[in-house]
């Protein structure tokens, strides 16, 4: 039954994503209203084959932004941009994904779309925290642009005003103390930054591959373990072979018998400079991966 619960909570997100895809309102339908917009859709319908084809495609496509391992081989691109969107929890673009699924022809524009909503989510949503609805607004109106043909440039200039995009001193001040509780949205930072780190080099693990290690670990005693344990500077990635192994072993003990050994991984290796690690440590190394971030995550990487 449960099975059955969720494939129905699925199909029905579905149902409100493909609607919210196709709508001529104004603004984007509530889900209270979506069984309406379905019949009245219905009632219009002139060709049934036809709409059942149309939403038979969006829902090819809505497979893969919700399970990413479904893309194809060769949409390599395509498949690391919905692994961070699904790490991020990031829903609410599935409508502007699949209006461009649909109508952009060109795969580095559409990838361009993906990149941009990639950038916007996360400085709005996870580090901002601002109201998920402001945004969902904002992709809304952006569909309607890309419905309409327009040129990629046109269709990405909505997503560059918006404030949480602009601001790269706030976005840098509340990054430099966000604690990441959620393990994919910290696999999906730290991923994101290991990247940064290595430059144009290609990296060396895989993303089921990686886990998320806490340097100090939850279950010993150090100064400030309440407030900083989730800190992103008191995160890595650890190849999965290594994580049992680190467990909760002393920062000095893991550098040596773990954090030397994981080679893949140039976060981990990094950590070898360090003659200790405690608060003040943490502290530095996120302001380090704030100053990373406006690279990473700022405006000139929605174009």
């Amino acid at each position: 039954r449960k099975f059955f619960n969720e494939l129905a909570e699925q199909f029905k997100k579905f149902l409100l994503h493909y609607c919210l895809a196709n709508g001529d309102a104004e603004e984007p339908t509530p889900a209270k209203k979506l069984m309406e917009w379905y019949i009245e859709r219905i009632i219009k319908i002139a060709d049934v084959k036809k709409f059942l084809k149309h939403l038979d495609l969006h829902a090819s496509y809505y497979a893969t932004f919700s399970k990413p391992n479904r893309c194809d081989a060769r949409e390599k691109e395509r498949k690391s941009i919905f692994q961070f969107l699904d790490a991020l929890n990031a829903t609410r673009c599935y409508p502007l994904l699949l209006a461009g699924a649909e109508n952009i022809k060109k795969e580095k524009d559409f990838v361009k779309l993906c990149r941009a909503v990639e950038v916007l989510t996360f400085r709005h949503s996870t580090i901002l925290k601002r109201d998920g609805k402001t945004l969902e607004g904002v992709f809304y109106r952006t569909i309607k642009k890309v419905r309409a043909g327009k040129s990629i440039d046109e269709v990405l200039q909505d997503l560059k005003k918006q404030e949480a995009v602009k601001d790269d001193g706030l976005f840098q001040i509340a990054f430099s103390q966000c604690s990441a509780k959620d393990h994919k949205v910290a696999k999906y930072i730290l991923w994101k930054i290991e990247e940064a780190t290595i430059g144009n080099k290609q990296l060396k693990i895989q993303w089921d591959d990686a886990t998320v290690e806490h340097i100090l670990a939850k279950k010993l005693r150090w100064d400030g373990r309440e407030d900083y344990i989730e800190r992103l500077g008191n995160l890595t990635l650890l190849s999965a072979p290594f994580n049992s192994d680190a467990s909760n072993k002393s920062f000095l003990e893991k550098r040596k018998s773990v954090y030397e050994k994981d080679r893949r991984i140039q976060l981990t290796q990094d950590l070898k400079k360090y003659p200790d690690f405690t608060k003040d440590t943490i502290i530095e190394r996120q302001k380090e991966f704030a100053e990373l971030a406006l690279k990473i995550w700022g405006v000139k990487n929605i174009k």
